[in-house]
């Protein structure tokens, strides 16, 4: 790649400006405490500043990159170009060899100090002073990302956590008489001219070694980036709340997805907020028939000018759309991970976590084959059925995350298919219409109807309707199909099958009518999913329960009843909340007494996890998945208290079915998603007939300044695939989540990318940024301290490289926080985080970088 045009930067006199600025900041340590060679040697003071200015300008250089913060140009050594007006030795940094491959000609060379826009920079025999730069950190975007993980190939002396070098060669020794020259060793001292341009060291000096080195750690120059990150973040989120009056909900550290969660004071820089990919969806054809309109109207008019705006227009719309079919793409791909990791042997070919439900199914199926094999089995049920429940967990969060209603897409599905077979029957009266229709009775009888159950009092009395309604078209036709041709058996099969399509049709009203309570709605999947965290967690106790695991259960107990408290239900459901807080309440108290053993914090714990299910059913009732919490807490309460007989064994066979009929569902359902979306979850490449794949082709078209009839016609693709993904999409839920809308200009690096990625995006910089607000509305004082001191609305953070025992594997705040940024009340959802940060000059055991 040629290291040219935009990317050759010369920043001049706003480098020195950022570089006061993070010099007042503290953001990295002087040459006088990192270096303490260089401490000795202080009355050669030209040449300490020459040194200290290459080191300080090659930092804020880092800092300033627009594209790739923390990168540094390549020495100059070797490009030799008339073209790019660029020699050896002429100050200006080497050029990348060849096309797009981020590599630097050499890694060793003199100091770049003219696209430093520096001063030439010599030592005090008038050389200029070398550079040495790790190869993690070109100025390439195609090379790896940059941030506060990106480990060095850089050492000297053994370290290798070195960013850069500052050389000054000095006077030449025995075997460097040909200078002036373009080789290392003519100017740099024993390991330090050899060909391994990774590795250095900086002494001692002797009559063989006089090179002075002066290092820039790789904690000293991401420390300055990540300064610079967690103010750009803070810009943007204020921004965002004045142009707004909120501002974004957080996403939960343990929260993988970056979904901002309803009431989260402390997380991640969300992906999405709290809406409803359906209605989303509906938004923007919306806005995409409103921006083709006005590229008509202009069109129409001749107006070149408006044209260029309405494509514009269009260009932010469609960029925003990709961005939701890739997000859509993103949760449907997580739900059939799940469901099939639940149910299926395997995962795109990746054999699924064991024992899982289908293998618990096999078990309950040979163990429940009649009495003596009963008796020989049932004491093998509990440990298995302990050992498959942890599976159900991901296929909860994951129906969560998507917001998709099951039941509706396939009870809608099955209901258009026994439309037609109905018609086929009375069209064409024979065996095979009528076997036909009777399977498709079947399949309705026997699957989604069967396994569906709910709490609330309308949609049950609508399920009860189409049970048994499907019973008596079950009965009928297969009346008339025993009587064949008897007219009046045949007549009477038809009216009950339009009676059955009639009650489903009805069922699906209810559900898709239910009046949701605003503000109550967004966390009722954030309390199954703590509520089945919960169960799962009791259920793995040990028979003696340590100090630690005590404490971490009733640290999630704690955040939990947090969670619990945060909703104001209304009148209706204040019992149900009453006792959720209550039962929490016994748990916290038997976990709080150190007599208390595992036989009583479990069943406290498990009741209390029942007691949310019930809650938050009630507050987002959904048929398939009460269902699917139902049987998963039948079968937890099974491992306490075996089935007794055998109609109890297969009763539980027939819930452990039911979980993997659910699950089989979600599994084409989110693959059907995924294909209409972007492409099939277990595919390589994006489907040419999907919705994403027009946006970008769209996205490039108008990049590329193609012919606006081009355009027109891409936009008219588009509007079609999202009109038929916005058709089958069933997810009407605002615990689902919306691709956060970021505004402004100064939140330019968080939204969806209209070509390239932006540096937030490109050097995965979300995985290591946090934030906590007062409050999410604007006008709100803030309550957050810094130091003991401050009222401040925001305070970012930046978390550095994992130091010490830190282990960013497990996602709670003492794997990416130090001191007492890393408080417990930031783990989970965070209702109430502490509002204390504490910042600290860099050391082994402090590196994160706040911005407030």
């Amino acid at each position: 790649m040629n290291h040219c045009g935009s990317r050759c930067k010369q920043k001049g006199a706003v480098l020195w400006m950022l570089l006061i600025a993070i010099i007042m900041a503290g953001s990295f340590a002087f040459y006088r405490t990192s270096n303490v060679q260089f401490n000795r040697i202080q009355h050669e003071s030209k040449l300490a500043t020459n040194m200290a200015l290459a080191k300080e300008a090659l930092i804020a250089r880092a800092v300033m990159d627009d594209n790739r913060p923390g990168s540094l140009p390549c020495p100059d050594l070797i490009t030799d170009s008339d073209a790019w007006s660029n020699k050896p030795g002429d100050g200006n940094a080497d050029k990348f060899i060849g096309a797009a491959t981020g590599t630097c000609p050499s890694y060793v060379g003199w100091h770049p100090w003219i696209t430093l826009d520096l001063p030439e920079l010599v030592d005090e025999t008038g050389t200029r002073l070398w550079y040495v730069l790790s190869k993690k950190l070109t100025d390439d975007e195609s090379t790896s990302a940059i941030n506060s993980d990106t480990e060095m190939e850089l050492s000297v002396d053994g370290n290798n956590e070195i960013a850069a070098l500052i050389i000054a060669p000095r006077g030449p020794l025995n075997g460097q008489g040909n200078r002036p020259s373009h080789t290392p060793s003519d100017y740099l001292d024993g390991e330090n001219g050899d060909a391994d341009d990774q590795k250095y060291i900086s002494g001692p000096q002797s009559d063989s070694f006089n090179d002075l080195v002066l290092t820039i750690t790789r904690q000293e120059l991401m420390a300055a980036v990540e300064k610079r990150v967690a103010n750009e973040v803070r810009s943007c989120l204020e921004q965002q709340a004045k142009a707004t009056s909120s501002y974004p909900w957080p996403a939960p550290l343990s929260n993988t997805i970056f979904k901002g969660v309803s009431g989260s004071l402390f997380g991640m820089v969300p992906d999405t907020q709290p809406g409803n990919p359906d209605e989303a969806l509906r938004q923007t054809i919306t806005k995409l028939n409103t921006t083709k309109i006005n590229l008509d109207l202009t069109l129409t008019a001749g107006d070149l000018i408006g044209q260029r705006a309405a494509i514009l227009e269009i260009q932010e719309v469609a960029a925003y759309a990709r961005a939701q079919f890739d997000r859509l793409f993103i949760i449907a791909s997580a739900l059939k991970k799940a469901a099939d990791e639940t149910a299926e042997d395997e995962f795109c070919k990746t054999p699924s976590p064991q024992p899982n439900f289908k293998t618990l199914s096999s078990l309950f199926n040979l163990g429940t084959k009649n009495g003596t094999i009963f008796t020989e089995s049932v004491s093998g049920f509990a440990e298995t059925t302990k050992n498959s429940l942890p599976t159900f967990a991901p296929l909860l969060d994951a129906l969560v995350n998507s917001g998709i209603d099951l039941l509706t897409t396939e009870l809608k599905a099955q209901n258009d298919t026994l439309l037609l077979r109905r018609n086929a029957a009375a069209a064409t009266i024979d065996a095979t219409t009528l076997n036909t229709l009777l399977t498709q009775i079947n399949r309705i009888r026997n699957g989604v109807l069967e396994y569906s159950l709910t709490s609330n009092s309308v949609l049950n009395a609508s399920l009860t309707s189409a049970i048994n309604a499907v019973a008596i078209a079950h009965t009928n036709t297969l009346a008339a199909k025993n009587a064949f041709g008897d007219i009046d058996k045949l007549n009477l099969a038809i009216t009950s099958t339009d009676q059955l399509i009639a009650t489903n049709n009805e069922l699906l009203t209810a559900a898709k009518s239910y009046a949701f309570t605003p503000g109550v709605i967004e966390r009722a999947g954030e309390i199954m999913v703590a509520a089945n965290q919960l169960a799962d967690q009791a259920i793995q106790l040990s028979a003696v329960i340590d100090k630690s695991e005590r404490a971490h259960s009733l640290l999630q107990t704690e955040s939990t009843r947090a969670l619990v408290a945060s909703i104001q239900p209304g009148k209706d459901l204040s019992a149900l909340h009453e006792n959720a807080l209550r039962l929490l309440d016994i748990s916290l108290e038997t976990l709080g007494d150190p007599n208390a053993s595992q036989t009583s914090i479990t069943p406290a714990i498990i009741n209390a996890s029942k007691s949310m299910f019930s809650l938050a059913n009630a507050i987002h009732p959904d048929p398939a998945r009460e269902a699917l919490i139902a049987f998963k807490t039948n079968l937890l309460d099974s491992i306490s208290a075996p089935p007794a007989t055998l109609n109890a064994g297969r009763n539980l066979s027939d819930q452990i079915k039911g979980i993997l009929y659910w699950a089989r569902v979600a599994s084409d359902q989110a693959n059907d998603i995924a294909k209409l979306s972007r492409k099939s979850v277990c595919a390589k490449g994006d489907s040419t007939s999907s919705a994403y794949h027009v946006a970008r082709k769209l996205l490039v078209s108008i990049d590329g300044e193609s012919k606006v009839t081009t355009i027109v016609t891409l936009l008219d693709t588009l509007l079609d695939k999202t009109k038929i993904l916005e058709q089958y999409l069933e997810a009407p839920y605002a615990t689902a989540g919306v691709p956060t809308i970021w505004v402004g200009s100064s939140c330019a690096f968080l939204k969806p990318p209209i070509g390239i990625d932006s540096w937030w995006t490109a050097n995965k910089w979300k995985n290591l940024v946090f934030y906590q607000i007062s409050n999410q509305t604007h006008q709100a004082p803030g309550t957050l301290k810094v130091n003991g001191g401050g009222n401040y609305q925001t305070v970012v953070l930046a978390s550095g490289k994992a130091i010490n025992t830190q282990d960013r594997k497990t996602r709670t705040t003492v794997n990416f926080m130090e001191k007492i940024n890393a408080d417990s009340s930031r783990d989970n959802f965070a209702i109430t985080p502490s509002v204390s940060f504490t910042t600290q000059p860099l050391s082994s055991s402090f590196n994160d970088r706040l911005a407030y």
